[in-house]
């Protein structure tokens, strides 16, 4: 028979099915982004430092490698009970959106986006749907599936915190606007979504707010 003291340690092992799922390492992929951010924008000043075609290529990159990390930890470690099919889900969208916004050699829609920083408030926006999402670390995706309530509850915070971040008498503004619905419609196309949510986000709605970058978003929130 065993000791009482081993069974105390193996019991745990036992509930886990040895498990080696540790989303929390996943949270690490992202420093890159926030690097890349940090050297190209004042997110204090709400000014673009250093926007060029070279630092939006390099963060373009950087994304990329966030993403390839995390599913790799992911779905390298963590069952299906512990979520890596809602994970998956989730990645499949913000690689939707990221083959939106760095598409082409200059990666124009990102290199926008982000020159267009003293349109809205990008740090107001994260944590605005911190507060409402509560999505800030890997290990919330594996947890939240992408339904219709998820879908539905997505696309009004995105709305909310979109207005609670605008900055008025933006000369681009309709032109950052139309940039948005596509990169917004990029995500939730390449999700589970239903369709319906893009309605919201047509030219001749919410006029005239900005909706925003859902890719900058999911990406920042993790950082």
């Amino acid at each position: 028979m065993l000791p009482l003291t081993v069974l105390v340690f193996l019991l745990p092992l036992l509930n886990t099915g040895f498990s080696d799922c540790q989303p929390g390492f996943a949270d690490t992929c992202f420093s890159d982004i926030s690097y890349d951010l940090q050297f190209m924008l004042n997110l204090k000043e709400m000014v673009a430092k250093n926007v060029t075609t070279k630092a939006v290529h390099e963060l373009c990159m950087a994304i990329e490698d966030s993403l390839n990390c995390t599913e790799d930890i992911i779905d390298g470690d963590c069952s299906k009970t512990a979520g890596r099919v809602r994970f998956d889900s989730w990645l499949k969208a913000l690689r939707g959106a990221y083959s939106y916004v760095c598409q082409g050699k200059e990666h124009k829609p990102l290199k926008m986006l982000l020159q267009s920083i003293p349109c809205w408030s990008l740090e107001d926006f994260m944590l605005c749907n911190e507060d409402h999402l509560k999505l800030t670390h890997v290990r919330d995706l594996l947890h939240t599936e992408i339904n219709a309530i998820e879908c539905r509850e997505l696309h009004n915070v995105i709305k909310l915190c979109t207005k609670l971040a605008l900055v008025g008498s933006c000369r681009e503004e309709n032109e950052v606007y139309d940039e948005i619905h596509k990169l917004v419609s990029a995500f939730f196309s390449a999700s589970t979504c239903e369709p319906s949510p893009l309605q919201a986000y047509s030219s001749n709605a919410v006029s005239p707010s900005l909706s925003i970058a859902t890719l900058l978003v999911l990406s920042l929130w993790l950082l």
